[in-house]
């Protein structure tokens, strides 16, 4: 029985999107003529489960790996650690929910989580990829299938997604993205920096607070930056997307973790808005 047969079939049973994957392969495939090619639109399987008609085909594809189309079907997102840095896995390790269900991978493990609307995102630290959030629009390849490198891919955890109740996968913090971020400032040069907080939504510091007179002063600060910020901290320098980067003086660090930026000001050195 191929992979696919073993588990995928299970995994749609219990509500889940489960797709074939090349032999060996971690790209979502077809059995067409006698050989395998790739998929094309998979994607589709992240909103919708497979018809009857196609996973009874799949299961018979000879060698077929399984993936789960993560995101808003399946209901779960994956956490993807392939770093070999112990330091940097336990900074991220950190501001992450302890998962009941993890799989093995190559260089790391992925922990899976409950789908709440997180977007995908990847992080890098000297150009090498460090952690990736899995989410709609993603995919993972799932045991029992055969990875690129010769292992087949195992679960760590007593418990695989067929043995935890989907409500009772942990949900990750709506501000995750910046928490990542912020986690790896450490490991970071200005490049990476640049790189990383770039589509990260600014943390709001008081997002229940009322709508005051210094609202609209905050706003208005936020959109004349050139007015102030130099003036606060006369060393800093401006960014070619309007921002500024400035040392979190009242803290009593050195680097620039400060982000003045015309969407927000983020101290990703501690983790918060101001």
């Amino acid at each position: 029985m191929s992979a696919f047969a073993k588990a995928g079939i299970d995994l749609i049973d219990a509500g889940y999107s489960a797709i074939p994957i090349l032999p060996g392969e971690k790209r979502p495939g077809r059995f067409v003529n006698q050989q395998w090619v790739g998929m094309s639109g998979w994607q589709k399987y992240c909103s919708q489960l497979p018809t009857r008609f196609e996973y009874q085909q799949w299961e018979q594809w000879p060698d077929a790996g399984v993936g789960l189309a993560l995101g808003e079907k399946s209901g779960v997102v994956a956490g993807d650690f392939d770093y070999g840095s112990p330091e940097v896995r336990a900074a991220v390790e950190a501001v992450l929910p302890p998962s009941p269900v993890r799989k093995r991978g190559a260089k790391g493990y992925i922990s899976f989580f409950r789908y709440s609307g997180e977007k995908p995102k990847k992080w890098f630290i000297n150009n090498e990829s460090v952690f990736e959030l899995l989410s709609h629009g993603n995919q993972t390849v799932m045991p029992p299938s055969l990875h690129p490198d010769g292992m087949t891919y195992t679960y760590l955890t007593n418990d695989s997604l067929l043995d935890v109740a989907l409500e009772d996968l942990p949900r990750l913090p709506e501000d995750i993205h910046a928490r990542i971020t912020a986690a790896l400032q450490p490991f970071m040069d200005d490049t990476d920096r640049e790189r990383n907080e770039r589509d990260v939504k600014r943390s709001d510091p008081d997002p229940d607070g009322a709508q005051t007179i210094w609202q609209e002063i905050n706003e208005t600060a936020l959109l004349n930056l050139s007015l102030w910020v130099p003036r606060l901290f006369p060393d800093t320098k401006q960014r070619h997307d309007g921002s500024y980067r400035v040392i979190a003086h009242w803290r009593g660090v050195e680097n620039p973790n400060v982000s003045i930026h015309p969407e927000g000001i983020m101290d990703w050195g501690a983790g918060k808005g101001h």
